[in-house]
Formats: structure tokens, sequence, C-alpha cells
């Protein structure tokens, strides 16, 4: 996914995870193999993520302040952010209960 089709990318799929993160961000790429093989399981759910180092322009037009960030879109519309210091599997369990009655 590339800056132009982000928006287009969301609207396209009923469900999508994206994590901004940073290659120096070592709880990045805990959450981002996480996030892998949950979506493996989930295959309704599209994951994204994408570094902030290269695309700054669009973390910042998503209001990204600080790494990891994990943005849920459920529909086309944002539906969950959490960022910083957060329990993935609380998250997780958001994202399917909000699966389940979409």
């Amino acid at each position: 996914m590339i800056e132009e089709n982000y928006d287009l990318y969301i609207q396209q799929h009923q469900a999508v995870i994206v994590l901004f993160g940073s290659l120096s961000c070592h709880p990045c790429q805990a959450l981002k193999t996480r996030l892998i093989l949950w979506q493996k399981e989930h295959q309704q759910v599209m994951f994204q993520y994408l570094s902030v180092d290269e695309h700054t322009f669009l973390a910042a037009q998503h209001l990204v302040l600080s790494v990891p960030t994990i943005v849920v879109y459920i529909n086309g519309q944002e539906t969950l952010r959490q960022t910083g210091y957060f329990s993935l599997d609380t998250m997780l369990k958001k994202v399917e209960r909000y699966l389940e009655i979409c």
C-alpha cells in the first residue's frame, strides 16, 4: 500500500488494521509479528504495516504522533486507535467483537 492509495484501500476492505511503526522501535516489531500471526487466523481482516520513517506525511495526515500506533477501520471508518503501551490481546478482542456485530 502506498500513500496515494491509503484511503481507497481502507474503503475497499471491510476490516483493516494499520500498524504505524519504526524499525528502531522494538515493540513495533513485536506487534507486527503478532499481528501477522493473528491475521492468518482472521482472513477477513487486512493488515498493513507502515513505517513512519518512510511514510512521514501519511502518518502526520492521520495524526500519528508516536509509535507504535494501531488504527482499526471497520467499513471504512476509524473504529479503534491505540498508541504507546497497551494490551494487544484486549484490542484484538474488541476487533473480533466489532466483526461479529458487522
